[in-house]
């Protein structure tokens, strides 16, 4: 579709800041392998013209004027599979940068960035890559190590006992026996505290618990 046998990368800005849209739009041009193909500054602009002229890359700021650009990008996502939706903006606060990567963005660049590096991230993210500014990828790494140190807070007091049981090896049954049980109930259990932790077995749970 967007990319089959052309020659070069097409891109799409979604930007409402004039001065921005220009020296991004210089940046990009410069590269012999990008073509930019359209720019919208709003979010219903973009919803009008981008599925008559879908393209390789969409370049989109957070903060437009009338709406968020995570929502174009969740609207965008699951209609154009192929397209590579890259955030670029100001914002770099945690929630943005998570329902960002939720709605579909395989990418994060804060514009403080160098323009060269906006276009390497285009390289990037064409060649299968992840890009993010180093700001932003220190909140990701941060998130997820206190999610993990923290993670067990979320478990009931009964899960936490059997998450402890199962660190210490015993079998459903015993655990139902100890703690006066049936095996649906620890099962049952079991199966919350695998939802909660996001692990899908019983080793990767425990090696959370351990961890803490």
């Amino acid at each position: 579709m967007v990319r089959s046998q052309k020659m070069k990368t097409t891109i799409s800005i979604v930007e409402d800041d004039d001065f921005f849209i220009e020296i991004l739009n210089e940046s990009i041009i410069k590269d012999s392998k990008f073509s930019v193909e359209a720019i919208y500054k709003n979010y219903e602009s973009a919803m009008k013209g981008f599925p008559l002229n879908p393209t390789d890359i969409m370049l989109v700021d957070v903060q437009l004027p009338d709406e968020l650009g995570i929502h174009l990008i969740s609207r965008f996502k699951s209609k154009f599979p192929l397209v590579h939706f890259i955030i670029c903006t100001s914002f770099i606060d945690a929630d943005f940068i998570f329902k960002g990567l939720k709605a579909g963005a395989i990418g994060y660049i804060h514009k403080s960035e160098a323009m060269n590096s906006i276009t390497e991230a285009i390289h990037e993210a064409m060649d299968g890559g992840a890009p993010m500014s180093a700001n932003v990828a220190r909140k990701v790494v941060e998130f997820f190590y206190k999610s993990a140190k923290n993670g067990l807070d979320i478990l009931t007091s009964k899960e936490n006992e059997i998450l402890s049981l199962l660190a210490e090896g015993y079998l459903y049954k015993e655990i139902g026996s100890k703690l006066g049980i049936s095996l649906d109930t620890v099962k049952k259990h079991t199966s919350n505290i695998y939802r909660k932790l996001h692990v899908h077995n019983r080793t990767e749970a425990i090696n959370l618990y351990l961890e803490r």
